[in-house]
């Protein structure tokens, strides 16, 4: 998203802490701000920053494994409130006794952006042939920037075993694979994450199957281009790209960890199986889906509701 007219951007401050958190401390102070939103900052940066009697609302987007830096450490003083992207992350917060009040904002998406016009599946279709694709090949699609955490290098052998299954059960359509996401050249983990997948395709003889795309702008395009979303992450807090796949009407299968759970809640197209499960688990899933697909990824509405 551009930037406000207003803002005041601090990235050339970049690699130097102290130097940013004084600047946000100026910036907060010229502005009068009444309250500060802290994304992703430490333990350092929060009470450096309540420190100069600046109100501080920090918000927490995953489990307690993608937690920053001393956030399970925070004293009474060092951060006003918490705000969880799920319940699932509110309760670990409120297992951990952190003194700090703590509540739940699930996080949200714009549905409209997703609604399938006649736009939409024209872009798709010309997706698939970018991809060399055809109109009736099964596509499982991964939206995630790789890094140990979404567990991207299990794909290949989820894509493996599927297209085993596909042809078990004689479903005559290809399965195909597509990685959506730019790795951050500035990790070296996220570089190993993406060598990774890379080194599972190429062993499994599956270069023919599968797509990267680098960094992507148009989602609503893609979703409507593929067939299903799949997450293999180790741990979640509530995942944008199955919020952004359910508004595009895709089904989801996904590991049962963060706040899938609260998505899934009374939606016939989400679909969860344990973090532990082998690739024929999803395989079996997703050859279900194919049969029969689903409900729409939207929230069921009454029959009277309109669309």
């Amino acid at each position: 998203f551009p930037a406000p007219a207003d803002a005041v951007d601090l990235s050339h401050l970049c690699g130097d802490r102290r130097a940013r958190r004084d600047a946000v401390v100026h910036a907060a102070r010229s502005f009068a701000a009444d309250l500060v939103h802290g994304h992703l900052i430490d333990h350092d940066d929060s009470a450096g920053l309540t420190s100069q009697g600046l109100p501080l609302l920090m918000t927490v987007h995953n489990m307690r494994l993608g937690w920053p830096n001393g956030l399970a450490q925070l004293a009474t003083a060092e951060a006003h409130l918490l705000v969880a992207c799920a319940q699932a992350v509110e309760a670990e917060l409120r297992q951990d006794q952190i003194p700090v009040p703590v509540r739940t904002a699930w996080n949200g998406i714009e549905f409209q952006a997703f609604e399938r016009t006649a736009a939409i599946h024209a872009a798709a279709a010309e997706v698939r042939t970018h991809f060399g694709f055809g109109t009736n090949d099964f596509i499982l699609l991964a939206l995630a920037n790789p890094r140990p955490q979404k567990r991207l290098d299990l794909l290949p052998s989820v894509l493996a075993a599927t297209r085993a299954e596909f042809a078990r059960r004689r479903i005559e359509r290809e399965v195909r694979l597509v990685l959506a996401g730019q790795v951050s050249r500035a990790s070296e983990v996220a570089a190993r994450a993406e060598e990774s997948v890379c080194t599972e395709v190429a062993r499994l003889g599956l270069d023919d199957h599968v797509r990267w795309t680098g960094s992507v702008t148009d989602i609503a395009s893609l979703l409507a281009a593929v067939d299903v979303l799949v997450s293999t992450s180790a741990y979640e807090g509530l995942s944008l790209a199955q919020l952004e796949a359910l508004a595009a009407e895709r089904p989801v299968v996904a590991t049962d960890v963060g706040g899938i759970a609260e998505v899934a809640r009374d939606n016939p197209a989400v679909f969860r199986v344990p973090a532990d499960s082998n690739s024929e688990r999803f395989a079996s899933i997703l050859a279900d889906i194919a049969r029969q697909p689903p409900a729409g990824g939207e929230r069921e509405r009454p029959p009277d509701e309109p669309r």
